[in-house]
């Protein structure tokens, strides 16, 4: 029976690009649900964030140096051949000269290949485990610098050239967002609602889940569309479950809902009494669908403007005030006029 494990890298505070709010957060979440809710074993379970705790007295620091040397310790001393493993990072994307790179914590805009990681170099390293991978990449977030486009379409070829099926959080001219009222980005929430309701997850039940949430979470926390990218290469089948068995066992034996320390629910704007309704469960079964196929060209979506509520507000207020400025200011004028007639009059 294969081995499951997962990898989840998270950062927020950037030593030379914007900090994020909840991406470190993410990966914490993602690592406890596997750990906690999951069973697997945390041995198995690796977390690289900007507070995670040491391992065996070593850093867990996600600096460009100590993510690269866990990845080549880690995967060779803990996988083997079929086993499944899960790879999430949350943190800033950047594509140019016709590469993807994650940053790291101390990650360079400048210097991108001497400091950053190449989305090439890592699915060919996870290539070569022999384990069956997936990847979830919630990094389309460097939105202040000027260096091309999120991460996108190099990461399709690249997940198609290595057979590796893998979630982008958005598309490359979108950006991928956080929210406060979520504490967790758009696309961790998702993820954590789909392998929180559906045990019996498989490649194209995630795909749909995500990609319905993914626009409500973005018209409800007023943020930009935020379009869901999935890639199966060629040759794997989208029904292929996500847990194995035992996996599935232990979260359908749990009480709802199988959240970790934070659930993810969904705040109301307006009214806090009224409570989040569920989504309702889906299989394999009664999911009447075709079959998701690798993406090759990602069409192209203008995003949308952010929405608030106090804009159209403010823009009342500005109209009155100045309407009412200028009533005063014509009835000053003509108070002006008829004084100066009268003083001009002839006695």
């Amino acid at each position: 029976m294969a081995n499951q494990a997962c990898i989840s890298i998270g950062i927020n505070q950037y030593q030379f690009f914007q900090p994020l709010g909840y991406g470190s957060e993410d990966a914490i979440a993602i690592h406890h649900f596997f750990v906690d809710a999951a069973g697997w074993d945390p041995a198995r379970c690796l977390l690289l964030a900007d507070t995670s705790p040491t391992i065996d007295d070593r850093a867990t620091y996600p600096d460009r140096q100590n993510i690269q040397s866990w990845l080549n310790d880690w995967c060779r001393n803990t996988l083997v051949a079929g086993d499944q493993l899960w790879l999430f990072f949350s943190g800033h994307g950047i594509s140019t000269g016709g590469e993807d790179y994650l940053v790291p914590i101390d990650g360079k805009a400048d210097d991108l290949l001497n400091t950053c990681i190449s989305l090439s170099q890592l699915y060919q390293q996870l290539q070569s485990t022999g384990a069956n991978v997936l990847i979830f990449l919630d990094a389309n977030r460097a939105s202040g610098i000027s260096l091309g486009e999120g991460i996108g379409s190099i990461a399709t070829q690249l997940a198609q050239k290595h057979q590796i099926p893998t979630f982008l959080s958005c598309q490359s001219h979108e950006f991928s967002h956080e929210a406060a009222g979520l504490g967790h980005g758009l696309f961790t929430t998702s993820l954590l609602e789909a392998l929180n309701y559906h045990p019996d997850l498989n490649i194209e039940i995630l795909n749909e889940y995500i990609s319905s949430r993914l626009p409500e979470l973005s018209e409800h926390h007023w943020k930009p569309l935020q379009t869901l990218v999935t890639i199966v290469p060629d040759g794997i089948s989208p029904y292929r479950p996500i847990f194995s068995s035992t996996t599935q066992t232990s979260l359908s034996s749990l009480p709802f809902p199988k959240f970790g320390d934070s659930p993810p629910t969904l705040p109301q704007l307006e009214d806090y009494t009224t409570s989040f309704t569920p989504p309702p469960s889906t299989s394999s079964a009664n999911l009447n669908v075709s079959p998701i196929r690798a993406i090759s060209a990602i069409t192209p979506i203008e995003p949308e403007q952010s929405k608030s509520p106090l804009l159209a507000i403010g823009l009342l207020l500005i109209l009155l005030i100045g309407a009412g400025g200028g009533i005063y200011a014509f009835q000053s004028l003509s108070t002006i006029d008829r004084s100066n007639d009268k003083q001009t009059q002839p006695i």
